[in-house]
């Protein structure tokens, strides 16, 4: 993975139908040997200091959370929804689980980890995963107006406001 210089991280799903819908445990195996390399993107989403944005339609699940999890701000297409499918796989989510408590409270997380139930965008905003929801005309509005004031603000800036709290402020609080 190559992060681009000095600028922003933007996430948009590969499929027209889903941004991401995370791994796939029917090939164990390969599952396996996938979340070491999960757990090294986790490390270095963690320790970036440049904004990341997440534009999210259609399906966001399991693994793929890890994206909007970590991301500055999210943009969620009225059709997205999210979830945590694992707990029905009789698994219990792995990597992601650490992401996940960045923008959701201990409580959401567990309820939606413990039941594998799916929310709509609105859902998600309400519980803080997703900062805004509209119509793909809505979206691009708000992306451009996202990436103008970030690119306004200069790298330096950016670095200072985006940087991945020190060791010491994360174990205050």
């Amino acid at each position: 993975l190559r992060w681009p210089a000095g600028g922003v991280l933007h996430f948009r799903g590969a499929s027209a139908e889903h941004f991401c819908l995370g791994g796939d445990p029917s090939d164990s195996e390969a599952f396996l040997d996938g979340l070491c390399g999960f757990a090294s993107l986790l490390g270095r989403l963690e320790r970036r200091a440049l904004p990341m944005l997440a534009v999210c339609h259609g399906a966001t699940r399991g693994g793929g959370m890890l994206f909007p999890c970590l991301c500055t701000a999210v943009l969620a297409h009225t059709d997205a929804t999210f979830g945590f499918p694992e707990i029905r796989r009789g698994a219990l989510p792995g990597v992601v689980s650490v992401a996940a408590r960045q923008r959701l409270s201990a409580v959401a997380c567990k309820r939606l980890m413990c039941t594998g139930d799916v929310i709509g965008a609105g859902t998600a905003r309400e519980l803080g995963l997703v900062d805004f929801v509209g119509s793909w005309a809505q979206i691009e509005v708000e992306a451009a107006r996202l990436l103008a004031r970030w690119r306004a603000l200069g790298v330096a800036r950016l670095k200072r406001c985006c940087a991945p709290p020190s060791p010491v402020a994360r174990a205050c609080v």
